[in-house]
């Protein structure tokens, strides 16, 4: 993969520690909503990496963050591609989607939010899911509490919509674990969790928390993975969600 030579002084660097980032994974298709996203969150954050999957160049409008480094893959990461960056453990991380614009105080409030559940061996988000049958045999045996649907409470849920997770550097998965997952992350970013002990929570908000922003798009350009994908899982996805289904919370 090749590392854009965007800012190249911030990129060069190693990241110090401690830092608060995010991860974003894109397509040419979403150039369009790609600026939008970026400028959402980039002023929240020390740092943006963005997984630029299928890009020849980097976009120019990059080169006007001060924060961001971009990545070409050498191959198609698809949503994985949240993933190939390494934090440091002590590092918030969080993981974006570049279709939603996130509001000017996203961080700071989830920070908050969080703190008021506990940080310890926990992961947040606001898109989240529970699943009804301890061995579902398709995804309509799940409750969703959508990332828009207004919330006034935090609980501990099966699986989170990694578009809006808040997690450690310490408990962030390797690469290695999440290859093979493109299209259904969130469930394999559920499982790591389950094997791992460590909790998974949504938190309150207020609905239209998250606006899209595909309807600037093309029709053809809108569809989102959940529209192709996700809508009738295969059987080795539910295989990976019967591991962490019956869990009690």
């Amino acid at each position: 993969m090749q590392e854009s030579d965007i800012n190249p002084t911030v990129a060069d660097e190693a990241p110090p520690k401690g830092i608060r980032r995010a991860h974003m994974a894109t397509f040419p298709d979403r150039i369009g909503v790609l600026p939008h996203s970026v400028a959402s969150i980039a002023h929240q954050v020390d740092r943006v990496f963005i997984c630029l999957n299928e890009y020849q160049e980097v976009p120019d409008f990059l080169g006007e963050f001060d924060n961001v480094t971009a990545v070409i893959p050498d191959r198609d990461y698809k949503d994985v591609g949240k993933f190939i960056f390494q934090p440091d453990p002590a590092d918030t991380v969080f993981l974006v989607d570049d279709d939603i614009e996130y509001a000017d105080n996203y961080v700071r409030q989830t920070i908050r939010r969080a703190r008021g559940v506990g940080l310890e061996k926990r992961v947040f988000g606001y898109h989240a899911t529970t699943f009804t049958n301890p061995t579902p045999r398709s995804i309509r045996q799940r409750t969703l509490l959508r990332m828009n649907q207004r919330l006034t409470y935090s609980t501990r849920v099966h699986q989170l919509g990694t578009g809006t997770v808040m997690v450690s550097g310490s408990l962030f998965p390797t690469l290695e674990y999440m290859e093979g997952s493109e299209k259904f992350v969130d469930v394999r970013f559920a499982r790591y969790c389950f094997e791992n002990g460590i909790e998974m929570w949504t938190l309150p908000r207020n609905r239209r928390r998250f606006p899209s922003l595909l309807a600037g798009l093309e029709p053809e350009k809108r569809e989102t993975i959940a529209d192709s994908f996700t809508r009738r899982w295969p059987q080795h996805v539910l295989d990976e969600v019967k591991v962490f289904a019956g869990l009690q919370l």
